[in-house]
């Protein structure tokens, strides 16, 4: 009797034994990412050419040093141009600013407002690139004049230097006719 109870203790300290080396090895396999830093209201700027040409007010930032990346929630920024002067103001629910590849991608209700162009755009994602002064989007974008028109394109780049944006897949949703020129032309 007690033998059998010697050997049933000793198969159970082994199957014990070897399930808790399986659960290590799982456990070993699961790799998790942690922030380097975490900063609440957070300023970010980014210059080119010993001018600033982003600045980004963030409500969380993560930054990740191996990764190159800083993932931020609640952004708002501005873009300068090379007279230190706002041309667009920007707003997002997320974005990351990828120091490896240099640039900036907004997500989640982006609303860029084009000071200069008297529009604003609505988008789900946007891309910055600060090295080649180029905004991309390659998805539907609204673009909502200051005159009341509505437009909505397939996807949208710009180029900051030149000043030129260009939309693909352009349809008038909405578009604004003042009464003023129809009394006029009577």
């Amino acid at each position: 009797m007690y033998k059998k109870v010697g050997y049933l203790s000793f198969l159970l300290i082994i199957i014990f034994t070897f399930s808790c080396a399986v659960q290590s090895v799982e456990n070993d396999s699961v790799q998790l990412n942690y922030p380097d830093m975490v900063q609440e209201n957070y300023k970010h700027y980014i210059y080119k050419n010993g001018s600033i040409y982003l600045e980004a007010s963030i409500k969380h930032a993560e930054t990740y040093e191996l990764k190159k990346k800083i993932e931020c929630k609640n952004v708002n920024a501005n873009i300068y141009n090379s007279k230190k002067e706002i041309t667009s103001r920007l707003k997002s629910d997320k974005a990351v600013v990828d120091n490896g590849s240099s640039s900036m991608i907004f997500s989640g209700n982006v609303e860029v407002d084009k000071i200069d162009k008297e529009v604003t755009l609505f988008t789900d994602k946007l891309s910055i690139n600060y090295k080649d002064n180029i905004m991309t989007c390659d998805n539907d974008v609204v673009i909502k004049k200051d005159d009341g028109s509505i437009l909505k394109a397939k996807t949208m780049v710009s180029e900051f230097k030149n000043e030129v944006i260009n939309f693909t897949g352009l349809d008038t949703l909405y578009y604004y006719e003042d009464d003023e020129t129809d009394d006029a032309n009577e």
